[in-house]
């Protein structure tokens, strides 16, 4: 059951990932390449640090290994082909990458990687602050609901297997990711019903 698990969660992000990138192409959806730099960066450090505290227990951690490879795809979609305007970065994100470097330092000299990984879940929830934002200053949704979706039910089954060798940091990074994505999808789901409401009017 766990290797069948692991197999759900790295298919289940390899198709949301590949919708995502095919909406950015379309131009069906307008990603700001700060949350995907950001994204990329926490998860990256995080499955590093993950990797130096568990042993390298990768299948424990396949939500965090899928997330990096994830990210790192959309990341580079967006570079190639995204809306030009959002590629500049902000004062926020430009705090928040340094707040990586300092946790990194953190991690370099203190050799707890342990921590560093709390840390590092911590920064991967404000993560996703630009896309709230973004949502909530334009009153629309601006993401796929369906590339949501699915790592929203990867995550799901990534607690199976981090739960069964009771990793802690990998039970503690998919819940953390099931609680931020049930946000964002509600505020998805609201803006959709808010917006087809005043169409029809």
């Amino acid at each position: 059951m766990k290797d069948l698990s692991v197999w759900v969660v790295a298919l289940s992000v390899a198709v949301a990932v590949f919708f995502y990138c095919r909406k950015i192409y379309r131009k069906e959806a307008e990603p700001a390449l700060s949350t995907w730099l950001i994204f990329f960066t926490a998860t990256f450090l995080s499955f590093l640090s993950y990797c130096f505290s568990e042993n390298w227990d990768w299948k424990s951690g396949i939500m965090n290994f899928s997330d990096t490879a994830g990210d790192f795809i959309v990341l580079g979609f967006i570079v190639a082909v995204g809306d030009k305007s959002k590629k500049r970065l902000k004062p926020f994100e430009k705090k928040y990458l340094a707040g990586a470097a300092f946790i990194v330092l953190f991690w370099i000299f203190s050799q707890n990687a342990f921590t560093a990984n709390l840390l590092l879940q911590l920064l991967l929830i404000i993560g996703y602050f630009p896309t709230i934002q973004n949502m909530i200053s334009e009153k629309k949704n601006t993401e796929p609901m369906a590339g949501w979706a699915i790592i929203f039910i990867a995550a799901l089954f990534a607690l199976y297997p981090a739960i069964v060798e009771g990793n802690a940091l990998a039970v503690i990074y998919a819940g953390r990711a099931i609680t931020m994505l049930s946000i964002v999808l509600s505020l998805m789901v609201y803006y959709e019903i808010k917006n087809s409401k005043g169409a029809s009017v």
